[in-house]
């Protein structure tokens, strides 16, 4: 309460510069203090801008100290997923492995958009199926998994099946803007070739007729 009081002076106060705050008067601190509105005189001495300021301290460390926790609360909620889950699961292993195998063919196969624009299409429905997914494998953990990671809100599937498709689509995407960039350079090369030659040719027949 006392400090929340005492914001409206120390706002006058910082609004000063250092020289005049140090060559300030009282009247003249009064007087500004009349003019911004704030009618009540300022008769605080130096302990009390100190106790002002130790109070505004005391509140910048509390929101620090929360946005550490909050940190601290997301750190720890990561290493709680990946305690929770056995990677060592084989269809795991499988899962990651085909991701990798598609990562290695769409590398391999970069320069030949016909296959991209497929590839992209596929991966583009699959990410699209991950909610059915989530609920089929869901039903169905008992077959393939030692626990059930299917939860209502596909956290498990997003980490280990949507975010990597989408990976993949962004490298896919990328890789045809690329082509499409050296493909434009290419034409607008051949372009200026085949007018580089009817010009050379015009020249020609030019000084032929002469």
């Amino acid at each position: 309460g006392v400090v929340a009081s005492r914001i409206p002076d120390l706002y006058l106060a910082v609004c000063l510069s250092a020289t005049k705050l140090s060559h300030a008067t009282p009247e003249s601190i009064q007087s500004l203090s009349r003019d911004s509105g704030n009618l009540a005189p300022i008769n605080y001495g130096m302990e009390d801008w100190g106790g002002v300021i130790d109070g505004l301290l005391g509140e910048v460390r509390k929101v620090v100290k929360e946005h550490n926790k909050g940190l601290t609360g997301f750190t720890d909620s990561v290493q709680a997923f990946v305690h929770a889950v056995d990677w060592k699961e084989p269809w795991i292993i499988g899962l990651f492995a085909s991701h990798i195998c598609m990562l290695v063919f769409i590398l391999l196969t970069r320069k030949l958009s016909d296959i991209h624009t497929f590839l992209f299409i596929i991966l583009l429905v699959m990410v699209y199926m991950a909610e059915t997914v989530n609920q089929v494998l869901g039903d169905n953990w008992e077959l393939f998994s030692n626990q059930n990671y299917f939860d209502k809100n596909g956290f498990f599937i997003s980490v280990v099946y949507s975010s990597p498709l989408v990976i993949l689509l962004m490298i896919v995407l990328v890789n045809q803007i690329i082509q499409m960039a050296k493909l434009m350079v290419k034409v607008k090369s051949a372009q200026l070739k085949v007018e580089s030659r009817k010009a050379t040719q015009q020249i020609k027949e030019q000084k032929k007729n002469k």
